[in-house]
């Protein structure tokens, strides 16, 4: 079972990237998935650095539309 703590970040996650992200956490494993590329997955060994991939990910997809 994840810490308060962990259980806290996913919210935080959840609640800003829950439009473009699935993110979820599997055991010590922090995953995303985009919405517009369901086949790509994003996964990180911490919350800090998910989030970091999921921004430089967003930005790219920006700058290519």
């Amino acid at each position: 079972m994840p810490s308060a703590e962990d259980r806290e970040t996913l919210t935080w996650l959840r609640f800003h990237w829950g439009q473009e992200y699935a993110v979820n956490l599997q055991g010590s494993v922090w995953p995303a998935v985009p919405a517009l590329d369901p086949e790509l997955v994003l996964s990180e060994p911490t919350a800090a650095r998910l989030r970091a991939a999921m921004y430089l990910d967003a930005a790219g997809r920006r700058m290519r539309s």
